[in-house]
């Protein structure tokens, strides 16, 4: 149960009030093309967890920026979709994706659509790596981050938005915390 929850799996109570995602993940599985790939949407909401083999998922539910705070550390991967940072700004704050950082394993890989510079900018300024994601849809590509260094490296952005970031990463530090260090990227290519 999630930490001051009112009884009930997290997951349940979630899927009563948000008809939303029930349907999402209905739609979801109904998209996917073999039985066994469908088996793990329909046990993720009845029970809030997978398992099969080396990959475990486990569905939390509550605020976000609440819920990373106890959550126990060791993620090798994370998907970051909130809505865009107009929309859910909480999600890609600096200390907000410090705080998924500070629960990922060493080497882990932040996956995310947006390529917005504010948010990989807030991504420097968390000490997370950054570099460039796949192309998402007809949209830009989107960005990579890591926890350290990774193989294969993370693919760089090109120079002059690299420099940009930095910079505007360092400007940011520097009216916060005038002795912030400074920030890591892909190496350029």
């Amino acid at each position: 149960d999630c930490p001051g929850g009112t009884g009930g799996a997290p997951h349940d109570r979630f899927a009563r009030k948000s008809p939303h995602f029930r349907h999402s993940l209905a739609a979801l599985d109904a998209e996917l093309p073999r039985s066994e790939d469908r088996r793990w949407v329909a046990e993720l909401l009845e029970t809030g967890t997978f398992a099969q083999g080396s990959v475990s998922l486990k569905l939390f539910v509550g605020r976000a920026e609440d819920t990373i705070e106890w959550l126990e550390g060791g993620f090798d991967a994370v998907f970051l979709d909130p809505f865009s940072p107009d929309r859910n700004g909480e999600l890609w704050t600096p200390q907000f994706l410090a705080a998924v950082r500070r629960r990922s394993a060493s080497g882990a890989i932040l996956s995310t659509y947006s390529s917005a510079s504010r948010v990989r900018i807030a991504l420097l300024r968390a000490g997370w790596r950054i570099g460039m994601g796949s192309r998402v849809g007809r949209k830009s590509n989107g960005t990579l981050a890591s926890k350290g260094e990774v193989a294969p490296p993370l693919a760089p952005l090109h120079p002059r938005v690299l420099g940009r970031l930095e910079r505007r990463a360092s400007e940011a530090d520097s009216e916060d915390d005038p002795g912030a260090p400074r920030h890591s990227v892909a190496p350029r290519m």
